[in-house]
């Protein structure tokens, strides 16, 4: 048998030592779709012309099958299902334009996503400062409600070989929601960033320069 000897004293080790395995436990089933389309709208030969593009991606995950330890009981407890069947988002959708003077000095484009809900199942804790779970099947169904954000950008050609862009991701600050006091280990984290449409960092807004020689 292949494997190590323990040291003597790895009964003093307590929470210390785990082990882990993989296990072909579950089947499950996932179907997509994807749509893009463009259109381009001439607004006038002194002004300029609009490109206007729209995306949406849709997909479920289910289980079809599970494996059963040898007294009956699943092997995959409520949190781990969602772990697999609802931990990403089933929409996306983007849809904007860009603008494009007739000149080709300004440029601005503004695009718009929306994130589709998550959802988990959080561990329940307990305790003064929630540092002990209520127990391995003890679970609080969270929900990560879609998200919007807003990127910008806007473009000006000085010359043939500068421009400067002034942007902005995520625009309006959107922030991923926030866990339940009582599914906080600790009593920290305030969001559950596994099944996160979004960072934690917010926006981010940047001033860039394009020099071309």
């Amino acid at each position: 048998m292949n494997g190590f000897t323990l040291p003597s004293d790895a009964a003093t080790w307590g929470n210390s030592l785990s082990t882990h395995w993989f296990a072909n436990v579950a089947s499950t089933r996932t179907q997509g779709l994807d749509i893009t389309a463009t259109y381009p709208t001439e607004l006038s030969p002194t002004i300029g012309r609009i490109d206007w593009d729209v995306g949406i991606n849709l997909n479920r995950t289910r289980l079809t099958h599970q494996s059963a330890a040898a007294d009956g009981t699943p092997l995959l407890t409520a949190q781990s299902i969602a772990y697999i069947t609802t931990a990403y988002p089933r929409s996306k959708m983007i849809w904007g334009g860009r603008f494009t003077s007739s000149d080709g000095k300004w440029t601005v484009g503004v695009h718009e996503i929306r994130w589709g809900q998550t959802t988990s199942e959080l561990t329940d804790y307990t305790g003064a400062t929630n540092s002990s779970s209520v127990s391995a099947y003890s679970f609080t169904q969270f929900h990560n409600t879609p998200k919007f954000v807003t990127n910008l950008d806007i473009t000006y050609r000085v010359m043939p070989q500068l421009s400067f862009t002034l942007g902005a991701n995520n625009l309006f600050n959107a922030l991923p929601s926030r866990v339940p006091d009582s599914n906080r280990y600790l009593g920290v984290p305030q969001y559950y960033m596994s099944t996160s449409q979004l960072g934690i960092n917010g926006g981010f807004y940047y001033l860039k320069a394009d020099v071309r020689f």
